[in-house]
């Protein structure tokens, strides 16, 4: 996926909100493999 690749050279990851709205499956695979992706490296704040 493209987003993934762009996201994963950012050297700051910083994802606000989580879980302030309902999700589907979807979007809650798509975040797992979001956090996957950049794990080992770099910053993820998580608010």
């Amino acid at each position: 996926m493209e987003w993934v690749h762009r996201i994963n050279r950012a050297e700051l990851d910083l994802v606000d909100d989580i879980g302030m709205l309902p999700t589907g499956q979807a979007a809650a695979e798509a975040f797992y493999r979001l956090v996957e992706a950049t794990a080992g490296r770099g910053v993820k704040p998580l608010t």
